[in-house]
């Protein structure tokens, strides 16, 4: 791939997001949800299904790679691991943007990537802004194409752009965009916050749009807004200062999003931000998440020094996760997430 801007910001991105600092400001309020421990669970751990479905297809757990990587020969390496990882559990991975790529010409890495990993269910990624500018639908349709996206997500961060060094300010038009995108491909659109959360304004904007999957996002998670500071000049006399732990916990935001059901029944939510484990995945579904998305915790296995110990690395992850999701039901007496979602357990 080319040397440019772009590339380099995303490499800057991938190792300030594995920085212990750019973690966690703030709960994602996760710690108040706490389910209720049955002694006598009546089940075998070896019989629990933690299996579920999203965008029409069934996954072995209700987890997702999340965005964090793209548009950089580094991150072109880590998405051949984590694609591997992917589709060897059975589990979706998001992309990170892809508009770096896509400005290779004949977008070579985007199409190795598929190539790869045919059976992989990838999820493309473009920004909002990109989307809504002049030959944003195109280039939203050049990006599924590059590798056969099973779906696309398009990220919504206002707060990530505002703390950038030129980043984009002007976000009008968005919502026609997204609209147009719907109407001009059959793939599924999932929009998504990249850390500060979707407000229940967002979301239903979003629905009446026509979208139909949305992610969350809250803040508890990576902090973009204090990895963009992080490439400022002068970061801590800056003008953004004030705005590094701007957003809506990922609780909160969850439980905004839930709210919508009543009116917004196939509305499919999935629950992101600071998710660290698969108890974490777990308390989002009895919630009444539809799935989860992680990204931090395998952009980490992800860097393991060999190609083969990552991939390796990344499936043990991907292993303690689905199994912690099963010890959460077993020690709620649930045989699944279908029974988990009435389990007993409270918001302190």
């Amino acid at each position: 791939m080319p040397d440019s801007k772009h590339s380099r910001r995303k490499d800057d991105h991938l190792a300030e997001a594995a920085k212990p600092a750019m973690q966690g400001h703030g709960s994602n309020g996760f710690d108040r949800i706490q389910l209720t421990h049955q002694a006598l669970p009546e089940l075998s751990l070896e019989e629990i299904d933690t299996g579920a479905e999203l965008f029409g297809r069934r996954f072995s757990m209700p987890l997702m790679i999340g965005a964090m990587t793209g548009g950089s020969d580094k991150g072109d390496a880590i998405n051949l691991i984590l694609s591997e990882a992917a589709a060897q559990m059975n589990v979706p991975l998001a992309l990170g943007s892809q508009r770096a790529a896509l400005m290779d010409a004949d977008a070579a890495s985007q199409k190795a990537l598929r190539e790869a990993n045919p059976n992989a269910f990838l999820i493309g990624n473009l920004g909002a802004t990109q989307l809504a500018a002049a030959g944003g639908v195109d280039l939203a349709l050049r990006a599924i194409s590059a590798i056969q996206a099973n779906a696309l997500a398009i990220h919504l961060n206002p707060l990530q752009e505002l703390v950038q060094p030129d980043g984009d300010t002007d976000w009008r038009g968005v919502t026609n965009a997204l609209t147009t995108l719907i109407e001009q491909t059959d793939v599924p659109i999932l929009v998504k916050e990249v850390g500060a959360g979707l407000s229940a304004r967002a979301a239903t904007a979003l629905y009446e749009a026509g979208i139909r999957h949305i992610e969350i996002a809250g803040k508890g998670g990576t902090n973009w807004a204090r990895i963009e500071q992080a490439r400022r000049e002068n970061s801590t006399e800056s003008l953004t200062a004030p705005f590094l732990d701007w957003g809506i916990p990922t609780l909160g935001a969850l439980q905004a999003a839930l709210a919508l059901r009543e009116t917004m029944p196939d509305l499919q939510i999935i629950a992101s931000g600071g998710l660290r484990h698969g108890l974490d995945s777990a308390k989002a579904c009895w919630l009444g998440a539809d799935f989860t998305a992680a990204a931090q915790p395998f952009l980490l296995t992800a860097l393991e020094n060999t190609h083969e110990k990552a991939v390796s690395a990344t499936i043990e992850r991907l292993k303690q996760w689905q199994k912690q999701i099963a010890m959460t039901c077993f020690l709620t007496a649930s045989m699944g997430l279908r029974g988990l979602s009435t389990a007993d357990g409270q918001i302190l």
